[in-house]
């Protein structure tokens, strides 16, 4: 592994290996978060703050450690705006008792770095990447090693993270009660041998950029978001871990932002990349 630099696949995939992204530029499917972009989320976050509480501003907007005095209220204050609602909660809650479930929400982040009076009064969470990813795994919304699913201009993409891969499949209207490794759809996901060398994880990326079509589903990296639609997952990463997650986008509000109910169906004997 030490000869491998960084590259994102589309199984859809991110992985490592010694070509640049370059070699899949024509078929891009996540832009890569550029550095810095954590100060302009932050920047970002403080004006909304601002914006929304000027009396705070006389205080600096900076608080110990450098950091902004919003970073600290982010336990009480930013979990409020990447929880689902106490409605969906309710709604849900007895499907939520169960093992290896849960409820969240995927924030529709600000594509553009300029920022206007409409922006400042929506959501904006002071994390890498805004709240519009998701780790089923860690069970929290920031974009980093773990991140399984994101929210991009409508469009729901998997394998974004390093040493990873992914495909989603829509399922149609199921709800996921009823949903198990039986469901038509979900065989193929389930039966999928992740590829464990370079040259294969590119072919991978080679036909699912543009979707396999199997038993009357598509299996692709990226698909638009459907409310009362249910999806299924497969999200592996090498070296940490390797499950199936069936969810249901239960709610979409006038910004734009999901909420996404789901449960694990499987998991699977970790892969390791040669």
């Amino acid at each position: 592994m030490k000869h491998f630099g960084r590259l994102h696949l589309l199984y859809s995939a991110a992985l490592a290996g010694t070509l640049s992204m370059q070699a899949f530029a024509q078929n891009p499917v996540v832009e890569s978060i550029p550095s810095g972009s954590m100060d302009m989320t932050r920047q970002t976050a403080i004006a909304n703050q601002r914006a929304l509480y000027p009396e705070r501003g006389q205080r600096g907007g900076v608080g110990t450690g450098g950091k902004p005095i919003w970073d600290h209220q982010f336990p009480s204050k930013w979990e409020k705006v990447l929880a689902a609602s106490a409605e969906d909660q309710k709604a849900n809650a007895s499907f939520l008792h169960q093992h290896g479930t849960g409820i969240f929400r995927l924030l529709a982040a600000n594509d553009n770095r300029s920022v206007n009076v409409a922006d400042l009064r929506k959501p904006f969470v002071p994390i890498k990447g805004n709240g519009a990813y998701y780790s089923f795994t860690k069970r929290r919304n920031d974009f980093d090693e773990w991140a399984d699913i994101a929210l991009r201009k409508g469009v729901l993409v998997t394998g974004i993270a390093d040493y990873s891969l992914g495909g989603i499949a829509h399922l149609g209207n199921i709800p996921l009660d009823t949903l198990n490794l039986e469901t038509p759809g979900v065989e193929y996901l389930a039966k999928m041998s992740p590829p464990v060398t370079f040259e294969d994880a590119k072919r991978q990326f080679n036909l699912l950029s543009q979707g396999i079509g199997e038993d009357g589903f598509i299996y692709k990296s990226s698909v638009p978001n459907s409310v009362d639609s249910t999806y299924i997952l497969r999200s592996v990463k090498y070296k940490r871990y390797d499950a199936l997650i069936a969810f249901r986008i239960v709610r979409q509000d006038a910004d734009g932002n999901l909420t996404i109910l789901w449960k694990e169906l499987k998991t699977f004997r970790v892969p390791a990349l040669r």
